[in-house]
């Protein structure tokens, strides 16, 4: 692993899980605070509360309120502040930009490799990490522009059926929902194995997939997959299995009390 990586997957994992649990749950921990989920049911909204509102920014003043409050704004300086701890990270802590060549989001760190600071005109020697956030079903497209993109770690977050969509429908639309996130992981680990054998990535490219699903109780719950694991389980035909063996173990886990 290359020792120059400011953030890898499991660290922004770890930070993402930290920040839900105090941004989004109640003082019990375990249910979500008033009007999660009801953002959640609206694409819009809840683009915003991940993102942050446009609206709210003045990019010409170079002020960004809107960005600041989103959930990733939170995650980003959640690892900022174990960066600070680590030696030579003057000038490295990360920074944020949203709708970046197309990416909905970006962490970056460094100096700039030419230009001035003014108005929001960075040009950083170096993307620390990507993230494509999906709300619907087309997470191939998000893939897509990763793939093609060069940075230490890249993550897709995106959501799944929640439990009660697949059981309380007709039985065609059960398989199908059921069937739906084992089909799409194994679309991406394909992908991802045909752009390989084209041109390979840096070794130590690590890919993260934080999928969202709303649990029998709609509660809002998150499991993680790594690339590498997914090409393993799609060569073996067994992503289904470890999906239904990380549900056991989805975020944030519930009291054993």
């Amino acid at each position: 692993m290359n020792t120059n990586k400011l953030v890898t997957a499991e660290g922004f994992y770890n930070a993402f899980i930290e920040c839900w649990k105090k941004e989004a749950l109640d003082t019990d921990k375990e249910t979500l605070k008033s009007g999660i989920i009801e953002k959640y049911a609206q694409s819009g909204e809840w683009t915003k509360c991940m993102l942050g509102d446009k609206a709210a920014d003045n990019p010409e003043a170079n002020e960004w309120a809107g960005m600041k409050a989103s959930f990733l704004y939170k995650v980003k300086s959640k690892l900022c502040c174990g960066l600070r701890d680590r030696p030579n990270a003057d000038g490295k802590l990360l920074r944020m930009s949203r709708e970046w060549y197309t990416l909905d989001a970006v962490f970056y760190s460094g100096n700039n490799l030419f230009g001035s600071l003014e108005k929001g005109k960075e040009y950083p020697p170096l993307l620390d990490v990507l993230i494509e956030h999906e709300n619907g079903g087309d997470v191939e497209t998000e893939m897509w522009k990763l793939l093609l993109f060069r940075a230490p770690l890249k993550v897709i977050i995106f959501y799944d059926w929640g439990c009660n969509d697949k059981i309380h429908t007709t039985e065609k639309k059960r398989k199908e929902r059921t069937q739906w996130l084992p089909d799409k992981l194994g679309e991406l680990a394909l992908m991802a194995m045909k752009v390989e054998h084209l041109w390979p990535e840096n070794e130590d490219t690590e890919y993260l997939f934080i999928v969202g699903h709303r649990d029998s109780e709609d509660q809002l719950r998150w499991i993680k997959f790594s690339l590498s694991e997914l090409i393993e389980k799609y060569c073996c035909g067994s992503i289904t299995d470890v999906i239904l063996d990380k549900r056991k173990n989805a975020e944030p886990q519930r009291s054993s009390e």
